[in-house]
């Protein structure tokens, strides 16, 4: 009797086991795509109050980093920063065409001293001409052809002269790196607008005030 009993319980244990949890979930392939990224919102604009009048209201476009929108046609589809380079760059193109006219300045009396002493070798003489003639033909390159284009320049000296060239490039690239105070330029820049913005409003106001005077 017990047998037909034990029989039972084991087919009900098989039954259980049987049965899909509930829990399970079986994955479909719509599951196993990745999930669409929604579009980038556009840029929100807000009205900003310009001071000192109330009436004056100026629209400021922000993008997603809250950062000032700035359309891509206004520096010709580059950026102010990149612009700002090009112009720093033919700067520092200028300045360090100084600097090696000062180097060769410093170096052209003392080779023009050693050319006219009679013991002086005729190699010696000969450096001694050949610095005198750089430093002059960079004053009169210099002059002839102004620095609007640092890269434009430097190729156009290197056709007449690859040694200065190359010796302007390594100075320039030199005292961009150690020498130019990248720190102060912001500083000068921050503080020199701060300083024109109160001007400006200075010369508004005393005007607004002579015109209700009269």
């Amino acid at each position: 009797r017990r047998a037909p009993t034990r029989t039972r319980s084991i087919e009900k244990r098989m039954l259980t086991a049987l049965k899909p949890s509930p829990c399970v979930r079986v994955a479909s392939v719509a599951d196993k795509r990745p999930a669409r990224r929604a579009p980038p919102p556009p840029p929100q604009c807000k009205t900003v109050t310009f001071t000192p009048t109330k009436r004056t209201t100026r629209v400021r476009c922000l993008g997603e980093d809250e950062r000032m929108f700035i359309p891509a046609g206004a520096f010709s589809g580059t950026t102010p920063e990149r612009r700002a380079s090009q112009m720093l760059s033919a700067m520092l193109t200028y300045v360090s065409a100084w600097i090696v006219i000062a180097q060769l300045e410093n170096v052209a009396p003392r080779a023009s001293l050693a050319g006219t002493d009679a013991n002086v070798s005729s190699d010696e003489t000969a450096e001694a001409a050949r610095v005198v003639d750089q430093h002059a033909f960079l004053l009169d390159h210099l002059e002839a052809h102004p620095v609007r284009d640092g890269d434009a320049w430097l190729t156009e000296l290197s056709h007449e002269s690859p040694s200065l060239a190359s010796r302007i490039g390594e100075v320039r690239l030199a005292y961009a790196k150690s020498d130019f105070e990248w720190h102060n330029v912001h500083k000068l820049v921050v503080d020199g607008i701060a300083f024109g913005n109160e001007a400006v409003m200075r010369e508004w106001l005393k005007g607004a005030y002579a015109h209700e005077a009269a």
